[in-house]
């Protein structure tokens, strides 16, 4: 074979590494109608009919802390960190210690990491969890309402 992307030092062709398909460091050449295939696992968000929108979650939390949680301004309601230490707190007694009531960006950074925190311990993976950034700063909710809902369905399971 005279193709000039062998290693023939290595002893081993481009494509028998890359596979079928693929040309030089893995991007798409052809097959597939040339697009790249992810070999890692995507995680499946649900839809509404799962029962895991922002109104399901939101209605869950205001159900367990009995906050005033509305699901078109979730951020709003759980950007201090106050409520989701309290429905942590609820679920699993002593799990925030210490839950600030302030203003401050620092203090309820902080209510929200522990909030993450004890949310792994009761038994979110940490792959599900979201960063204390994507509820502050508002930069994912649909991850926070995703995690909520995992959240949601052990605390289903510990209760049965």
């Amino acid at each position: 074979d005279d193709d000039d992307d062998d290693d023939v030092a290595a002893g081993y062709d481009q494509h028998d590494v890359a596979g079928p398909g693929f040309g030089n460091y893995g991007l798409p050449t052809g097959g597939r109608g040339g697009t790249y295939e992810n070999p890692v696992p995507v995680v499946r968000r649900p839809g509404a009919g799962d029962g895991y929108d922002a109104d399901s979650v939101a209605a869950w939390v205001g159900k367990v802390t009995g906050a005033e949680v509305s699901s078109t301004d979730l951020h709003s309601a759980l950007r201090s960190g106050e409520v989701l230490c309290k429905l942590i707190n609820r679920l699993q007694p002593g799990s925030v210690s210490t839950v600030h009531a302030s203003a401050s960006a620092l203090r309820q950074m902080e209510n929200i990491g522990n909030f993450i925190e004890s949310m792994q311990v009761y038994g979110v993976p940490a792959e599900e969890s979201f960063d204390v950034g994507d509820l502050f700063e508002d930069d994912d909710m649909m991850r926070v309402v995703m995690s909520l809902a995992t959240l949601k369905r052990l605390a289903d399971e510990k209760a049965q």
